[in-house]
C-alpha cells in the first residue's frame, strides 16, 4: 500500500499576498503542512504542487518532493480536483502508483502528523471511499467577523453560500 500526501501551494493569493510563504511561528505557512505529511508514519511520500519557484525552493528545503504545476491550474478559479489529478499524473509518470492520497491544505497549519495518521486509520477501518478531517467550533461560523479597512464586517454572507 502506498500513501502520498499532496500539498497544493500556489504563489498567488487574493487576501494575503504570498500567503503560503508568510511566516507563522517561525516558518512559512506551507512548511507546516509539509511537516505534517513527512511526520505521518502512514504517509510514504509528501509532495508540494506549485507553479511558484520560491515555494518550490521552500518545499524542497523542507523535505518535500516538488511537482511543477501548470499556470492554468494556479488561478483563483482552479479547483483542487484538477490540481490533484495533475499531481497524481506527475507521480505516476515517476513510476509510482499510490492507492491512497492525502490532501494537506497549507491553510490548516494546526494539523499535525498524528492527525493525518488518525484520519488515514479511520478511513482504512471504515473501508470508506474518502475521509475528511473536521473540528468543532465554539460558535456558529455565520457569527464570525473580520476586520476590513478598520471596520468589523461579517465573515460570510448569503452571497458566499451561493454556488
Amino acid at each position: 500500500m502506498r500513501t502520498v500526501a499532496i500539498v497544493p501551494a500556489r504563489g498567488g493569493s487574493k487576501g494575503i499576498l504570498r500567503k503560503n510563504l508568510q511566516p507563522l511561528a517561525g516558518k512559512p505557512l506551507v512548511a507546516w503542512s509539509i511537516a505534517a505529511g513527512l511526520g505521518a508514519r502512514l504517509v510514504d511520500a509528501t509532495y508540494v504542487s506549485t507553479e511558484d519557484a520560491e515555494i518550490a525552493g521552500v518545499a524542497a528545503a523542507a523535505g518535500a518532493r516538488v511537482i511543477a504545476r501548470p499556470s492554468e491550474l494556479a488561478s483563483d478559479t482552479a479547483q483542487n480536483d484538477a490540481v490533484m489529478r495533475q499531481a497524481l499524473d506527475a507521480i505516476r509518470a515517476e513510476g509510482h502508483a499510490p492507492d491512497t492520497v492525502v490532501l494537506l491544505q497549507p491553510t490548516s497549519p494546526l494539523r499535525h502528523a498524528k492527525h493525518v495518521d488518525g484520519c488515514i486509520e479511520a478511513y482504512r477501518r471504515a473501508g470508506a471511499a474518502s475521509a475528511m478531517s473536521v473540528c468543532a467550533v465554539d460558535y456558529h461560523p455565520g457569527k464570525a467577523v473580520v476586520l476590513a479597512g478598520g471596520l468589523i464586517e461579517p465573515f460570510t454572507s448569503d452571497h458566499d453560500m451561493e454556488a
